[in-house]
């Protein structure tokens, strides 16, 4: 007789199925997204994750979450992946799947006898769905996973942690170059860190150090990253993987190109990245062959760019992992062609800061090649994304860039926005601000403006702090003082959530 499930085991299960239910739900594209979500994880030397995945995805029973045609389509997308034999599954279980998009879903079948076990290091195993979907550029699909879940969060008991699922939503907001609210949701993550695991702080606390980073806050990154090493012998093997890449970015932001390389990729010792990292950090191979070839280190720049390369061959249908090689590719051999390819690969993918960078390293190639009005025009463009992602330190490299080459009236940042006052509010802010005098709740708030209702309380918190006020009322007042009226007919009124 097969052993048992732990309760936290079956807790796992079930929000893993929720996640997959989800995603399965989601649209059309969803088999799709599914496919390359789990080739991604088999490619990346993460099978175990993508069989677990895919045994929920194809589960038969009443715990099933897809129907034959999206397994079968499942079974064509992971052929070819060298997914270790994850597609020849499908077709033994593909006749007695049944669709769970239902009203009447039951749920996990938790007699099922080939129930994936899983290992305490491996963290939930929704997580590695979530990571996977935005590794792949599957963005909407990310969100919905997670908006399922935390809508029925009492439902999974003690095993979930709000901490956790905020700490991944900021990975996600990250990803998509939304720095502002993904600070929120790693802020809420660890407002409610003591209600979990502090491990499950860490994704939170590693989002918060490389956002930091990006906006030249490095006391800020440096105390994130020392709470997280601190850590390190409970943290989760992938999210070491996700350490070692923000103290890398660390090292590059505090100038130091050799120690930046070598904390990934060391030639002589034959140390190598974890694949994960070229997977999740679409910048991490250009990053590190712009500042190998700083420190004079051409073969870790060389050895950068083919892991980019091998990992964008294997998963052809992800634009951002091509845009990555290609991105690599150009810093390496100084190849304007690649570098515009890669902005476009990039910006398709929804990934503006990546755009913005090979568009930089674009606008220094032709630069070199005497081609100055070029290059201004590759580092307005490159300029224009850094602002709308609040990009602090990338800001202002691409406007003294900018200044260099004649250009003296250069847009900044938030136009020279002051710390306090009704001036120094965020658009993000603003948004929240408007929902909330418009009379709705925080969490009426966080439903129409599609965040969670701790974002919007951390979005509150701030525009209180900088207003210096303590209520609603007065907050109001203040928006009618600085801002158009609202609409004839809509609430005025600052009620309380």
């Amino acid at each position: 007789m097969p052993e048992r499930p732990s309760p936290a085991e079956d807790g796992d299960a079930a929000m893993a199925v929720r996640a997959v239910v989800a995603l399965a739900c989601h649209g059309d594209d969803a088999p799709g997204a599914l496919a390359r979500a789990l080739r991604l994880l088999a490619t990346v030397g993460r099978a175990a994750e993508a069989r677990r995945l895919l045994d929920i995805a194809v589960r038969p029973g009443p715990g099933a979450v897809a129907e034959s045609r999206r397994v079968l389509e499942l079974a064509r997308g992971l052929r070819g992946a060298d997914g270790h034999g994850l597609s020849a599954v499908v077709p033994d279980r593909a006749s007695a799947v049944r669709d769970a998009c239902r009203p009447d879903h039951e749920g996990p079948d938790r007699a099922a006898p080939d129930r994936p076990r899983r290992s305490p290091a491996d963290g939930p195993l929704w997580t590695w769905l979530v990571r996977a979907l935005v590794a792949v550029d599957h963005f909407d699909e990310a969100e919905a996973v997670l908006t399922a879940l935390g809508e029925e969060a009492d439902r999974f008991g003690e095993d979930w942690s709000a901490s956790l699922w905020h700490g991944h939503r900021a990975e996600l907001m990250a990803a998509a170059g939304r720095l502002e609210e993904a600070r929120a949701e790693a802020e809420s993550s660890l407002r409610l860190a003591e209600r979990s695991p502090s491990e499950h702080a860490v994704p939170a606390r590693l989002v918060l150090a490389r956002i930091s980073t990006q906006c030249d806050d490095l006391a800020t990154a440096s105390e994130q990253l020392r709470r997280v090493e601190h850590m390190v012998p409970r943290v989760p093997a992938a999210d070491r993987t996700r350490l070692d890449w923000a103290l890398a970015q660390f090292h590059a932001a505090s100038g130091r190109p050799a120690m930046m390389v070598r904390t990934l990729i060391d030639a002589e010792v034959r140390s190598s990245p974890d694949p994960l990292l070229f997977a999740e950090a679409h910048t991490a191979a250009a990053t590190l062959v712009r500042q190998a070839r700083q420190a004079g280190l051409g073969a870790e720049a060389e050895q950068a760019a083919a892991f980019a390369r091998h990992i964008a061959e294997r998963n052809p249908g992800v634009r951002s992992l091509r845009g990555g090689a290609e991105h690599a590719e150009g810093v390496l051999r100084d190849d304007a062609t690649a570098l515009h390819r890669a902005a476009e690969l990039h910006r398709l993918a929804g990934r503006p800061l990546a755009a913005g960078n090979a568009l930089e390293d674009a606008a220094r190639v032709e630069r070199g090649t005497g081609d100055g009005s070029r290059a201004v025009q590759l580092l307005e463009s490159a300029l224009d994304l850094y602002l709308d992602c609040g990009a602090t330190r990338d800001t202002a490299r691409a406007q003294k860039k900018l200044r260099r080459l004649g250009v003296h009236h250069v847009r900044r940042l938030g136009a020279g926005r002051p710390k306090s006052g009704w001036e120094s509010l965020t658009s993000a802010e603003l948004r929240v601000v408007r929902a909330i005098v418009d009379g709705r709740t925080n969490r009426e708030a966080a439903s129409v403006l599609f965040l969670s209702p701790h974002t919007v309380d951390s979005h509150l918190r701030r525009v209180f702090s900088k207003l210096d006020i303590n209520s609603r009322v007065e907050l109001t007042r203040h928006f009618f003082a600085h801002e158009a009226p609202v609409p004839a007919g809509a609430a005025r009124s600052g009620s309380t959530s």
